[in-house]
Formats: C-alpha cells, structure tokens, sequence
C-alpha cells in the first residue's frame, strides 16, 4: 500500500480509500482491477484488524444453536475530502455466514471448524453526499449476519447499517471545518501575483475543482478572503487565508523593497 513501517491508522485508512477507489471493479473496467483490489482489501485487513466478531464467535462454543442477530451497525471514519466532495468510500467490515460446505449441520465440518457458521470480510462501497452531515447514516439492504430463520428451514441476509464521522481537520491539505460549517483553507501564492491582483485559483484537496478568488495587493500576508455559501453546509462560507511567497532568489534587499511597496499600498487605500 506504500506505506512506511510504523503508519498511523488514519494513514492506513487514507492510503486504503484511495487505492480501493482506484482499483474497485466497480469504478475500474480493468480486467485486473478485481484481483488489484482483493490484494488492498488484504492488505488493509492485515493492517487493521478488527476481530471483536471473530471472538464473540469462537467463544460461543456450538454455534448450531445460536442465532446471531442479523443486523449490524458499524461506524466508519471518512476522509474530510471524501465527505465534503461526496466521493465513493470503501468500507470493509466482516459478518457471519452460514457454511456452504455443511449448510450449518456443523458435525465434524472442518471448513467451519464445526461451528456452522464462517467470519467473511466484506468490502463494500458507500456514496457519500457532497458537503456530507455529520455524522451521515445510511443502511444498505441484505450486507448484514446471513443466518437461519427461526424455523432453521431457510436462511436470511439481515442488513449493515453504517454510521459515518469525518475528522474536522486535514493536515496534509491545510483544510479544517469549524462548528458552523465554515471551510478554512491556508495557501501560499506567489507575491508577483499579488502585486498584480491576479485572478488566483486554488483547491480544496487535490482532486476537487479549482475555486477563483481575486487577489487584493492591499491586504496583508494572512488575510482572509471570504468566499460565500462554499462552505460545509447551506450559509457557510469558505474562510482562505492567503500567505505570499518569495522567488528563492531573491537578495533579502529586493524581498524588504518589494514589502515596503505592499505596506504602502495598504496604508493609500
């Protein structure tokens, strides 16, 4: 997953949506964006394991007389650009199925290992809403604990509901959101262009559209441009905080001259 040793959770998780984005058979007609996929799916099983079910599995002992809730709920942490973007995010969870080999008559079955039932990893996607709520629920028919019916003749599919946070910040793009859903953004622009007040554009994250703002040579390095109903939710505004930057080779007499030239022009107008 290019990961280096050691990665932070949220690292895995990021580096995983973003390769199960690339390689899902769903959003890739790849003939082996399938096995691409599993591999990530793998990888990213191994990193995070999550094996509360497996546990409460295996210390029920015999399973042929349990029948496990079918529904379940899970939550789920979404990148902040997934959520304000609305883009597709991987989920992989694991659920209980009852053995194809024994058909649940667990005795001597060794591919349940006499349970009749097995721990599948599932890995589906979910479509988040552009500029999503927090948190986004959302239920997905069928996904959850496949078991017998209680009259042990028939078997049904219960359903997964996922409840979906997102952070409130994001280092690597400079991008957090405040309680009011305001987006407040940092970048850096180049100081010819704001001497010239030039029709600047920036993005979000790096696979959102660009967003014009017309730089102002009269405004101070850290100002903040205000750029209305972008934000996170209806009414809330998009809060950039512009820094200049200097040519690296530029003499440290040339960068002084060309401040002084902007402090005088914010003190004219």
């Amino acid at each position: 997953m290019g990961l280096d040793p050691g990665a932070a959770k949220d690292d895995i998780r990021r580096a995983f949506h973003a390769l199960a984005r690339q390689y899902h058979p769903d959003l890739n007609n790849d003939p082996d964006a399938g096995m691409k996929f599993r591999d990530v799916v793998s990888a990213y099983d191994s990193l995070i394991q999550d094996k509360t079910i497996l546990d409460i599995f295996r210390r029920r002992g015999d399973i042929k007389a349990f029948t496990p809730q079918r529904d379940i709920r899970i939550g789920a942490t979404a990148t902040l650009e997934e959520a304000f973007l609305g883009l597709p995010m991987p989920v992989v969870y694991k659920r209980m199925v009852v053995c194809q080999k024994c058909q649940g008559d667990a005795l001597l079955c060794s591919a349940c290992d006499a349970h009749g039932y097995v721990i599948e990893t599932m890995s589906i996607l979910i479509k988040l809403p552009e500029r999503s709520p927090h948190p986004y629920v959302t239920t997905i028919t069928g996904k959850g604990h496949s078991t017998f019916n209680q009259d042990g003749n028939g078997i049904v599919d219960g359903d997964l509901t996922v409840m979906v946070s997102y952070p409130s910040s994001d280092i690597q793009n400079k991008v957090s959101i405040t309680p009011g859903g305001d987006v407040m953004k940092t970048i850096s622009v180049p100081v010819e262009d704001m001497l010239i007040d030039k029709d600047f554009k920036f993005k979000l994250f790096p696979s959102s559209q660009e967003i014009p703002v017309k730089l102002d040579h009269s405004k101070k390095a850290g100002s903040t441009y205000v750029i209305k109903n972008e934000g996170m939710h209806y009414g809330a505004s998009i809060l950039l905080q512009v820094f200049y930057t200097f040519p690296e080779n530029m003499e440290e007499e040339d960068r002084r001259k060309v401040a002084e030239i902007l402090c005088r022009c914010r003190s004219q107008k």
